[in-house]
């Protein structure tokens, strides 16, 4: 299908997210085994159960316009694998995978976020309420998960430090930019309380 249309762009872009997911629901358990157990491992796992339920709503896009996904592999997800497992043949300590997993966790989870943004504007712009409103469930289990994946980052790092002898302070990223960006995850991150309407499409990106 040559993408030279709005509304093709879109179902390639969906069909890219849709790769993604069904290649996490592979993926998330593999890691929940690796850090286990403990809470990162529950939390891959239950991001696993969250993430078929992401993929089902991308398969209901797909119905709700009509078509069947194409098939799009999504590079950028795939590719984050291929570092954890060219990282895994390094044969790291425990803790040292356990922290690298939860640093793919959150490079994985931005990505998405991005990437589900772009697809909001897309079916915005094409007057896709419905298809918005799905988009914008899986932004928000993505927008919630990255946060969670950030303060499991940040306790295991104090952790580990104080397994050391040594005492750090909560890690908050907002205070090493200059820029405030009006995101959900960045007003969570900077402790303010995360309020998004998906039902209205022209108010995704507050």
């Amino acid at each position: 299908m040559p993408i030279d249309t709005p509304r093709n762009l879109l179902l390639h872009d969906l069909a890219a997210m849709y790769d993604a997911e069904l290649h996490l629901i592979d993926v998330l358990p593999a890691l929940a085994a690796e850090t286990s157990p403990g809470d990162v491992s529950n939390a891959f796992l239950q991001h696993a159960v969250e993430t078929e339920r992401q993929a089902e709503n991308l398969r209901t896009c797909f119905q709700m316009l009509g078509v069947e996904p194409m098939t799009v592999t999504n590079f950028g997800i795939r590719g984050l694998t291929m570092d954890h497992d060219a990282f895994v043949m390094q044969r790291p300590s425990r803790e040292a995978l356990v922290e690298f997993n939860l640093g793919a966790a959150a490079k994985t989870e931005h990505l998405e976020i991005a990437s589900y943004i772009g697809l909001l504007r897309q079916a915005h712009t094409l007057g896709l309420t419905d298809l918005a409103n799905l988009l914008g469930e899986n932004l928000r289990v993505e927008t919630i998960t990255a946060s969670k994946v950030e303060q499991l980052a940040d306790e295991e790092a104090r952790r580990q430090a104080y397994s050391n002898g040594a005492q750090v302070d909560e890690f908050r990223w907002s205070g090493y930019t200059e820029v405030a960006v009006e995101t959900p995850l960045a007003r969570e991150r900077m402790g303010a309380a995360t309020s998004v309407d998906y039902v209205q499409p022209q108010r995704m990106m507050p």
